[in-house]
């Protein structure tokens, strides 16, 4: 009886997939996680020991639908060499059907291999006819959820992140690596937090990019009012601990929720600053924000040298008759009735 270590790019896999692919795998088939000996006991699988018009195998499927995503069901096909096109429901019957006949699965894999050594041989061909006008092939790079999380931005549900922000950020970033939709889908969901997480765990059949994008445009894209909005910048102002250029990109996401004009936006700002308007009156003038912009690094500048400095008495290095005579100055003289 075949197991899967006895099947050699399968074992292969199974010793260098990520924890998370193998705990995926493992869990399909054993229905749990366990731990440090999800790889051993992969490989000492010898296959479900039902039939496919079981009642144990829709049992599995069963289970394999209400407890394993879509990504992780992806995982598991890479490491067991299975084509992983298709949606859900397809995912876990071809998934439940190979793990019943490991005899399928390696005359699947053999005739993987078959194939790639007759692509290998039809690729050597060409290229010793092409030798005397070598085209160089571009470069594909694989990558990790872990080589590019630093470079995508969470989406919670929250309002001060909105939704239609985060997927033009998404997409921005989707295209600079040249993702395809199923990697904008794995990537998407892997960034998703709080409510949003929640939600599309409740929801089914999504298994694209383009309908998950749809499902939360139409759960967290609700629009502010637009008065309520002009109200939000109106008020907003310049605080303390903040500088010019923080509360210019702060005032900028804040419009960036609404259609707001831009000669608006700079208005708002402008009065958000507190300043006299000799100072301000640098400010006004720009028809574009890249103009206001650097209005605003000349006004920072202004603003900074017009600053007075603040200056604290140190009362313990005035001299002793000074520091007397200002405690009996500050003490009330007696009363004369």
């Amino acid at each position: 009886m075949s197991t899967l270590g006895e099947i050699p790019e399968i074992r292969d896999n199974i010793k260098s997939a990520s924890v998370n692919a193998v705990k995926a795998l493992h869990k399909i088939v054993f229905e749990e996680d366990a731990g440090r000996q999800n790889r051993g006991n992969l490989r000492k699988f010898p296959g479900f020991n039902f039939g496919v018009d079981s009642d144990e195998f829709k049992d599995k499927v069963a289970y394999v639908e209400q407890n394993i995503p879509l990504a992780d069901l992806i995982a598991a096909c890479n490491v067991i060499k299975l084509d992983y096109s298709g949606e859900k429901p397809t995912l876990i019957r071809r998934i439940c059907m190979a793990l019943s006949n490991l005899e399928n699965l390696i005359a699947e894999n053999e005739a993987d291999d078959a194939d790639e050594d007759e692509q290998s041989d039809l690729e050597d061909e060409v290229e010793e006819e092409d030798q005397q006008a070598p085209v160089a092939a571009p470069q594909r790079f694989i990558l990790s959820f872990r080589d590019v999380e630093d470079s995508l931005r969470t989406f919670d549900g929250k309002s001060s992140y909105p939704v239609e922000r985060w997927i033009q950020d998404f997409e921005e970033t989707a295209l600079l690596f040249g993702w395809d939709d199923l990697q904008k889908l794995i990537f998407a969901k892997k960034s998703l937090r709080g409510l949003a997480k929640i939600y599309v765990q409740s929801e089914t059949n999504i298994s694209t990019w383009g309908k998950l994008k749809k499902k939360l445009k139409s759960e967290f894209g609700k629009k502010i009012n637009s008065a309520k909005l002009h109200q939000i910048l109106r008020e907003r102002s310049l605080r303390k601990d903040e500088d010019v250029h923080e509360y210019f990109l702060s005032m900028r996401e804040l419009a960036s929720r609404g259609n707001v004009e831009v000669e608006a936006l700079i208005q708002y700002i402008i009065d958000g600053i507190n300043d006299s308007l000799t100072n301000k009156v640098v400010l006004y003038g720009a028809s574009t924000l890249h103009e206001f912009k650097k209005k605003l690094e000349i006004y920072e500048t202004i603003r900074t040298k017009t600053t007075p400095p603040v200056t604290k008495v140190n009362r313990s290095v005035m001299p002793t008759g000074q520091r007397s005579t200002s405690a009996e100055g500050n003490k009330s003289s007696p009363r004369k009735c």
